[in-house]
């Protein structure tokens, strides 16, 4: 799987490239008057998602070890970072735009398998396999690689507390209401809830609240002392562009990066570099 890990890594840089240019042709095609908002952060974003992030988040299942995720996290962040100009904490980068991590992400499609393999496609021979692997693992799960397939789907569950539905698989009343053929996708919606709640945990675990009005010592402790209680703001299903920054900044994250000659004090707080 190393191999398919550089495999990934070139596929980002690549689509890097192709944004640099398509980013260099819509800062410089167009007239002065709307060069600065086609050439918006926001916009660079939205391009960056389109291009950059498929190829990382394509094949994350089949991703064995810790250290092959991280290779690729870090591919991914610092695409991001390039595309926007923007070199500050990876951490605050991927939280202002809601980009959760490829930790949470392949749980999702770990679990999304599960759900193909015993409830949506039963009929496939991959299914078959899987839940005979599966039943096998219910049972003795010393005996089997830690890295495998079922036991990093059991390890999905367990981190969105969704262990019922893996001992026990059925369909919650959310995607029952969808066809049966086109569940899948209500299915992966659903998961997104407990993505979104698993890493508001880890970003609350990682950096408590201070109740101390010390001066933070990092620009990091000093990022969540102040956003500690609008951490969720930009956190997906939210819209981005109809989220505020914060409780005492209630101008729209579109405005504030589409329109920086308006508001230079945001401006130096984002740190977007000119």
């Amino acid at each position: 799987m190393d191999q398919a890990t550089q495999h990934i890594k070139k596929k980002i840089n690549w689509a890097y490239l192709t944004i640099t240019a398509v980013a260099h042709s819509i800062r410089y095609d167009n007239s002065l008057r709307s060069r600065t908002t086609r050439s918006s952060p926001l916009i660079l974003f939205h391009i960056w998602q389109a291009c950059v992030l498929p190829f990382a988040t394509q094949n994350l299942r089949y991703l064995c070890t810790p250290t092959q995720l991280q290779t690729i996290q870090t591919a991914l962040t610092n695409s991001l970072q390039r595309i926007l100009r923007s070199y500050t904490i990876a951490e605050i980068l991927l939280l202002e735009f809601g980009v959760p991590h490829l930790r949470l992400q392949q749980a999702c499609q770990l679990i999304s398998l599960h759900y193909k393999y015993t409830i949506s496609h039963t009929h496939l021979v991959a299914a078959h396999l899987y839940r005979i692997y599966r039943q096998s693992l219910l049972s003795n799960r010393d005996h089997h690689l830690h890295q495998s397939t079922e036991t990093r789907t059991a390890d999905a569950h367990t981190l969105f507390s969704l262990k019922s539905i893996y001992i026990n698989p059925h369909t919650t009343p959310q995607v029952a209401q969808a066809k049966p053929r086109n569940r899948n996708k209500p299915f992966a919606n659903f998961l997104k809830a407990f993505a979104i709640t698993v890493w508001h945990k880890d970003i609350h675990r990682n950096h408590p609240a201070s109740q101390d009005n010390l001066p933070s010592t990092c620009r990091t402790k000093t990022y969540f002392k102040i956003m500690h209680h609008s951490l969720k703001t930009n956190l997906p299903p939210l819209p981005l562009h109809y989220a505020p920054l914060s409780p005492q900044h209630h101008e729209p994250l579109q405005d504030l990066r589409t329109k920086p000659w308006s508001y230079p004090n945001a401006r130096l707080a984002m740190n977007w570099s000119t």
